[in-house]
Parts: C-alpha cells; structure tokens; sequence
C-alpha cells in the first residue's frame, strides 16, 4: 500500500500547473467549450485507483479501464444541480489523495459504478464486489480519449510543441506505472475494457505467469463484460 501511494505523492509532483504549463493551458481550453458546458466542473483532476486493494488476500478480480470520467452520472442534454457538481469536485479531489478507503462501484453514483454494480447483481455476486479492484490506465479527467487533446490547438508554435511534450510524458509516466500497479496487486483475473486500453496494456510489463488477462468490452457498447464475469 505504502509503494502505491508514493505513486500518488509522485504523480502530484509532475502533473500540476507549474510542471505542465502548456498542458493545463489545453485542458482548460476543453472545459470552456460550449459543447462541454454540461461538465460538472472543469477539467484537470485526477484518479488513479477507483477501490482499496484489500489487504489480507489477492484479488480475483480487476477492471482496467481508459481514463476517469466523472463521478457523478452526467449526460449532454440532462442539467445537473449546484449541489452534484459540487459532489463530483469532492469525490474527485478526495481520490487524488492515494489509495481510496471506499470503492467507488459501490458508494458513487456515475454511469461506471451504475453499470458495474447492476452487472454483478445479474450475476448474484454483489458480495465479490466489495473486493474487486479498479483502476484506469490514464489518470487525467480529459474530458475525452487522453490522445485528443493533440488536438486542441495552442497559439504559439512553440506552446503548441511544448504541450504536446508534456502530455506525451504523462502518457508514458501514467502506462508505466499503471504496470507496476497492476503487478503489485496481483489480480487472478484482470478485465482490461474496451480498444483503447487494449491497446495500451500491450505496452506494459505485465507478468502474465500469474495474472490472467481478459479482453472484453466496455460496458457502456455491449453485455461482453457480464458475459465474460459470467464465465470465470
């Protein structure tokens, strides 16, 4: 526990205005975009584990997703209350401090938790839950894949590269040790969700001895997840 949070403390020390100028620059050129303008707050957090790592057994189960969205359940054409964007700035804020005390697929109500836990009352295993770990292999809320932001469009040249710089630094900071996170816990089975962390996992040493890797999708596009929960 101790090694997974020196990760956080590390991370902090990297991903902060100061370190990533131009980056921030793009991400809160995101935010104030009109078709964002249902986010609950602005970009720029960020999570690295969504459970505790349970601490007295190896966990039979772990999810491995792209990059967090937000912790409350939000949608493009649904308002949300002063009081649930405040939440889901708490939630967030508090998840960066290090490992979580509480699992996000149980106590938070965003679209994820809401499809995790109505997958494993389906499959009348609501009692593993509290065990299985989660995670994302980037940890920045981007507001979209962590590769679009190359697309948003600085107004120096020299900005523009330095941006790109840091943001290509962050990617392959948050995979590598993303790796060393997903080997410290030692899942049985680690579902990895949906092409783009896919991808991504084949750039990590993982050690496949002892963990058993499992593509599936995520569960927003089809029922594969359950399907393949349903199997194990």
């Amino acid at each position: 526990m101790a090694k997974i949070n020196s990760i956080y403390e590390e991370f902090r020390k990297i991903f902060n205005h100061s370190h990533c100028p131009e980056l921030f620059e793009a991400i809160d050129k995101v935010s104030l975009l009109p078709t964002n303008a249902h986010f609950p707050h602005s970009l720029g957090n960020f999570a690295i584990l969504y459970t505790p790592i349970p601490e007295h057994k190896l966990p039979a189960l772990m999810i491995l997703g792209n990059n967090p969205s937000w912790f409350v359940d939000v949608a493009a054409n649904r308002p949300i209350s002063s009081q649930r964007k405040s939440e889901a700035k708490r939630i967030v804020e508090e998840m960066e401090k290090g490992v979580p005390s509480v699992s996000s697929y149980l106590k938070h109500d965003h679209r994820f938790a809401k499809r995790i836990r109505t997958i494993f009352s389906n499959l009348g295993a609501m009692h593993i839950l509290p065990n299985v770990v989660g995670m994302n292999w980037f940890w920045v809320q981007t507001g979209s894949k962590p590769h679009e932001l190359k697309k948003i469009r600085l107004d120096e040249p020299t900005s523009e590269q330095r941006k790109n710089e840091q943001l290509n630094r962050l990617i392959d900071h948050c995979r590598e040790k993303t790796g060393e996170i997903i080997n410290q816990v030692k899942p049985k089975n680690l579902f990895v969700l949906g092409k783009p962390a896919q991808s991504e996992l084949r750039h990590m040493s993982i050690n496949n001895e002892f963990i058993n890797i499992i593509y599936a999708d995520h569960p927003d596009r089809s029922s594969d997840l359950e399907a393949k929960l349903r199997e194990i």
